[in-house]
């Protein structure tokens, strides 16, 4: 479980930037809606691995986050962008 999110003012000026992703967008998906989360490497700092989160926000864009979870509880964002077509599929079983 996540109880509050941690990113730099550099990541969020890049995923806004690059991928037009809002801090408030992140908030949505990892602490407001239920997303699929997915362990994807262990991390460098024992028990601080590395995850990705498939969710929606509530304006219905689908969202695809990386960040490291913390021993804190805290997820650290590392970044966050739109999810293909072929991730939407797969989480959701939508186009």
């Amino acid at each position: 479980m996540i109880d509050d999110i941690i990113c730099s003012n550099e990541i969020l000026e890049k995923l806004e930037r690059k991928h037009h992703v809002s801090e408030s967008e992140i908030y949505e998906v990892l602490l407001w809606d239920i997303p699929i989360i997915c362990f994807a490497e262990k991390g460098s700092v024992r028990g601080e691995n590395l995850y990705i989160a498939y969710g929606r926000t509530e304006a219905g864009r689908y969202l695809k986050i990386h960040f490291i979870y913390k021993r804190n509880r805290k997820a650290f964002i590392v970044t966050a962008r739109n999810m293909s077509a072929k991730e939407r599929r797969r989480f959701y079983g939508s186009r």
